[in-house]
């Protein structure tokens, strides 16, 4: 039984596509029985309910499903939510009486040194010859991504200007800006970055400027933009480490409210998920998207 959570915003969403992939003509209507007897029904299919995306799932309502699907559980149930990595706890953050009941089973980014086995494995295919140094700087700029990493090797391979077998290349030659423009071709998210900088609706007043050491004046959502786009790359960063971040490209006294702001970044994004996650009660920024992180790291302005 499959379910996803951007379909459920209401419990008896979960339950009843559950048990309308296990029910036929012969079962009574979903509403016509108790929802214990649903879950029996469930239990006598002998088929796992994985609930996919489950952060997709809004908190209240995961607060509901979560005491539901412990329940379920003891009655012998087994459920499977998958989630993103820094929402893996959603389940149990909602009903703690799920600790005990629950396993975990987390799958990290790619570390860097994996990344760099996809460009020497690939470069000496088309007779490119990259170097252990090459290999690991372009692995250091596909942030955890293989992805990222396929498109950083496809781009340096035609930055010399052939898709041919190359032979002899001079790897001095090649410059690590180019590359990484080129590759941004295919991560374009203009759209998504323009939401962020520019936040939500104003409502008759100006928002107060900030002087950053560029000499630029940037508001609250510039300023946090600008130090997400800063050394060292990240996945995930406290308030305090953004706080400082924000300082440190400052020249004015004044420090704006960064924690306001991210409080708005996931009504930001009406319709697609946002790229980037504040979790307030963790004070904690997770980059979700890193398509998009490498995007806002390399676009130039102009």
């Amino acid at each position: 039984m499959y379910v996803t959570g951007d379909s459920v915003s209401k419990p008896d969403d979960l339950w009843l596509e559950a048990y309308r992939q296990v029910s036929d003509e012969s079962d009574e209507g979903f509403f016509d029985i108790s929802h214990s007897e649903r879950i029996e029904r469930l239990i006598e299919a002998k088929l796992p309910l994985v609930i996919d995306d489950y952060h997709y799932i809004a908190r209240d309502v995961q607060t509901q499903v979560s005491r539901q699907i412990k329940n379920a559980a003891s009655q012998g149930l087994r459920v499977v939510c998958l989630s993103v990595p820094h929402r893996g706890d959603d389940p149990i953050r909602t009903n703690s009486d799920l600790s005990g009941r629950f396993f975990s089973v987390t799958f990290n980014f790619w570390e860097n040194e994996d990344l760099a086995l996809i460009a020497a494995a690939g470069f000496p295919k088309v007779g490119f010859p990259g170097t252990k140094p090459f290999n690991s700087t372009l692995a250091r700029e596909a942030l955890k991504s293989p992805q990222i990493m396929q498109t950083l090797c496809l781009e340096a391979c035609r930055s010399l200007g052939s898709d041919e077998a190359l032979e002899n290349v001079d790897l001095e030659r090649l410059s690590l800006d180019t590359i990484r423009q080129r590759t941004l071709r295919s991560y374009n998210n203009q759209t998504a970055l323009d939401f962020l900088r520019a936040g939500p609706p104003t409502r008759g007043t100006e928002r107060i400027g900030y002087r950053a050491s560029s000499g630029e004046e940037l508001d609250v959502y510039e300023c946090l933009l600008e130090a997400i786009r800063q050394d060292p790359v990240f996945q995930q960063l406290s308030l305090d480490e953004i706080r400082q971040r924000v300082i440190s490209i400052l020249a004015d006294s004044r420090e704006p409210n960064v924690r306001s702001a991210l409080q708005q970044y996931s009504g930001l994004f009406k319709d697609t998920a946002p790229p980037l996650d504040w979790d307030d009660d963790k004070r904690r920024l997770t980059i979700v998207d890193p398509h998009f992180y490498f995007f806002l790291r390399n676009y130039k302005q102009g």
